[in-house]
């Protein structure tokens, strides 16, 4: 939003790919949450993601990979194999899972931005498109200053900051070479 403003006689802006993935976790120990390491269940959650939405709030030049591996790098997934909303395909997964009743929690960098992507603004809009499909979620921020360390390249929270989350949102700032 604020690139549109600039003068462009005193400035040039580029954009090009970028390996930043932003990516959300399901906990798949039955111990930590038994919604989360549902097969059902998860099938419900990636049902009921509004990707395209998604992309709007990642701004111009967003692209939705169809895996972890960002598309920029060769011999990733196609574009035609990412995941598509699903709304009733949701409802009908999260009815079958059995676990309709639970509310996990979404644990999020609060005070964190990725290129200036708010991680507080993509789990309310996770929580919204969740609940469009029938499911609840309960969001955990966690603060993305000391409290986030570097772990196999992706922000987490320290683990003595929080309990184990069911769902974590992490953004990859791995450098691929």
């Amino acid at each position: 939003d604020q690139v549109k403003g600039l003068d462009t006689s005193k400035v040039t802006v580029t954009s090009g790919p970028s390996a930043y993935t932003i990516f959300l976790l399901l906990n798949q120990g039955a111990a930590v949450s038994p919604a989360t390491s549902n097969p059902q269940y998860v099938s419900a959650v990636k049902k009921a993601i509004d990707y395209t939405g998604l992309l709007g709030v990642a701004g111009m030049g967003a692209v939705q990979p169809a895996g972890v591996i960002p598309s920029l790098i060769a011999g990733t997934l196609p574009a035609s194999d990412a995941l598509k909303q699903d709304v009733a395909g949701a409802k009908s997964a999260l009815a079958a899972s059995g676990v309709a009743g639970q509310k996990p929690k979404l644990a999020y960098p609060s005070d964190l931005t990725l290129n200036g992507l708010s991680f507080q603004t993509l789990a309310e809009k996770l929580q919204s498109q969740l609940a469009a499909a029938g499911i609840a979620i309960d969001l955990a921020q966690a603060g993305g200053g000391p409290g986030v360390a570097r772990e196999h390249g992706h922000l987490m929270p320290q683990r003595d900051e929080l309990p184990r989350q069911e769902v974590d949102v992490f953004g990859d700032t791995t450098e691929y070479r």
